[in-house]
């Protein structure tokens, strides 16, 4: 397995130019970037995924959005979505589909599968907004255990709800549904 190599930031979101790999980031504490991409179908429906048992980092759980992931040492954000999306569905998208959404600082600290994570995410988020079936995903099975696609609501209402397979992002998930109540206000 490579070691994933990430520019470490500043409080800004700006590179300080030290690179360190993605273990040294979150074992230290150390500020870099992630993005999260929200496929969004044009009924209101969300692709969602739950992450493999596999992973080292909250497996099982279901994420924060369709696909998300780290940014590389010199590659965009939106680089970064693209390349997810296509990693973790299968499915083919080009940096110039994905709409940015907005970025959201991310500290706290989490003990999964006995190893202390300090989680310091600057996450640019994306949108990816397009119809959609099931039969199109084709899910990588070392990262991802499930999709399903699920009407917004729906999924507001288990998020709501304090689902604790839902991975944590109150903040993210709650400018997610003012957008999409505002999209599909008759849902």
């Amino acid at each position: 397995m490579d070691i994933e190599l990430l520019d470490v930031l500043n409080e800004k979101g700006e590179p300080t130019g030290e690179v360190r790999s993605r273990d040294e980031c979150h074992r230290l504490g150390l500020r870099h970037r992630v993005v999260h991409i929200w496929i969004i179908t044009p009924n209101g429906k969300i692709l969602i995924q739950r992450r493999s048992a596999q992973r080292p980092e909250r497996p099982g759980e279901w994420g924060v959005g369709s696909a998300a992931g780290h940014v590389p040492h010199q590659q965009t954000s939106q680089q970064a979505a693209a390349q997810e999306t296509q990693e973790e569905l299968g499915l083919s998208v080009t940096p110039q589909e994905l709409a940015y959404f907005d970025t959201l600082h991310r500290n706290r600290d989490a003990i999964i599968n006995q190893q202390t994570f300090h989680y310091r995410h600057i996450a640019d988020i994306y949108l990816y907004e397009r119809p959609l079936t099931l039969d199109q995903i084709h899910p990588n099975s070392e990262e991802v255990a499930e999709v399903q696609l699920i009407p917004y609501p729906k999924l507001e209402k288990i998020v709501r709800s304090g689902d604790p397979t839902f991975a944590p992002s109150p903040i993210e998930y709650e400018k997610i549904f003012a957008l999409l109540h505002a999209r599909f206000p008759n849902q």
